[in-house]
């Protein structure tokens, strides 16, 4: 997933970030609160950093029962019966001097208030690897 407010060098940039292979289903107060502070945020690691790799997705968490199982519960769109992720993530790796540091981030897909920080919900990256499935870890010593 790659946010519009990253592709403004060019408009075919611009118009791919738009295309359903990079757009997911979000709450408008999700993404105009927490998401759009942790976006902003991760914008200005450039400024710090030599290289900043960012992984960015749904993800659907698993709600674990009294009884010890586990099952993932997610909505779907009145229109096409499209499945909204109950979460998102961004793992990101900020490269400088040979040094790597990496954070991961696991925001839950609610209407999240804007007074709260992205720091909430900072997760390790291992946490993301094992909610989704992918793994991150080749990025890590670039």
């Amino acid at each position: 997933m790659v946010c519009a407010g990253n592709s403004c060098s060019s408009e075919q940039a611009m118009d791919q970030s738009f295309l359903q292979t990079n757009v997911f289903a979000q709450l408008s107060k999700f993404n105009n609160s927490i998401w759009k502070k942790l976006e902003n945020r991760v914008r200005k690691l450039v400024d710090d950093y030599e290289l900043v790799q960012v992984f960015t997705g749904p993800a659907f968490k698993p709600i674990k029962e009294k009884d010890g199982t586990e099952w993932i519960k997610y909505r779907l769109t009145r229109e096409n019966g499209t499945a909204i992720p109950t979460h998102f993530f961004k793992v990101i790796y900020a490269h400088n001097r040979g040094k790597t540091q990496g954070m991961a981030y696991l925001v839950p897909h609610e209407n999240i208030g804007t007074e709260t920080e992205p720091e909430v919900y900072l997760v390790t990256i291992e946490n993301v690897q094992r909610i989704t499935g992918i793994q991150f870890d080749m990025w890590r010593n670039l």
